[in-house]
């Protein structure tokens, strides 16, 4: 029997026969990440490049950083020595302060900007994290560096993971509000914050 075939635009009709074809198109949600690989790429870089900014400034400007270095780790050796209420009010403004990061992440990775305002995100990091552990190698000479790690443990690894899925969320770009994923990403920041309070005293300790 002979078949006709005719143009429909995108599909094909076939006449005089029994077979369709079928159109299959992917939804967005099951397309993959655009640019995922490399915008974590980027990331990473910006981060590493911060760093190095950071290195250098804190050793240009290290006269006038080892003040409030000394500020900074004299609070963190008395930190264990608060009372309960000075601890509470403690950690209501540390947890408040990372909430509010965090929600502005969000918001951020909501927009069309997502990307290179997390690249910005990611090089300040760096910055803060390249002058911190310089001032404090500074300060304490070998035992900078393990005193810089037990200043972060054990909240890092409930903040790492939460920054690690914003900047996934703001690389999809898919403007997907997210809200039981954010309860719970909130819920690991007040943990993370609770960590910061009562059990990094603890981690501080072992370094002296």
């Amino acid at each position: 029997m002979a078949i006709r075939l005719r143009s429909m635009g995108p599909r094909f009709r076939i006449r005089g026969g029994t077979f369709t074809p079928i159109h299959f198109r992917k939804s967005p949600a099951a397309l993959p990440a655009v640019g995922y690989g490399s915008g974590g790429n980027r990331f990473i870089l910006f981060f590493f490049a911060g760093l190095l900014a950071g290195t250098a400034a804190a050793n240009f400007l290290h006269a006038s950083l080892s003040d409030q270095a000394g500020y900074y780790l004299n609070l963190l050796s008395h930190q264990s020595n608060l009372g309960r209420t000075e601890q509470l009010a403690l950690f209501g403004d540390i947890c408040r302060q990372r909430m509010i990061e965090v929600l502005i992440a969000w918001l951020i990775g909501l927009t069309a900007y997502a990307v290179p305002c997390f690249c910005v995100l990611s090089a300040g990091f760096g910055l803060s994290v390249g002058v911190v552990l310089s001032v404090m190698t500074g300060q304490k000479g070998i035992l900078g560096l393990p005193f810089f790690l037990a200043s972060v443990m054990p909240q890092a690894f409930l903040y790492v993971p939460v920054w690690c899925l914003l900047l996934m969320w703001g690389i999809r770009r898919n403007g997907r509000l997210r809200i039981p994923a954010l309860l719970l990403v909130l819920a690991f920041v007040a943990a993370g914050s609770a960590c910061e309070v009562w059990l990094n005293p603890y981690f501080l300790s072992m370094t002296g």
